[in-house]
């Protein structure tokens, strides 16, 4: 697993929402989110961007680069 997907599910979890209904809120497909959670890959930097907009969180946060 990747810090992205790892800190990805935790923040989806503590907002309560599921990968389905942030895939809707983003206008993403749900597949893509599910494979950001699986460390399958990760979103290139403007969606990272636009994911940390939406979670409120920091890129250096999400990718690991601080706590």
């Amino acid at each position: 697993m990747s810090v992205f997907s790892d800190r990805f599910k935790e923040l989806l979890a503590l907002r309560n929402m599921s990968q389905y209904a942030f895939a809707k809120k983003v206008g993403i497909a749900e597949g893509t989110i599910n494979n950001w959670c699986r460390g399958r890959n990760e979103p290139p930097y403007d969606t990272l961007l636009m994911i940390c907009r939406e979670l409120g969180e920091t890129p250096n946060y999400m990718l690991g680069f601080e706590d």
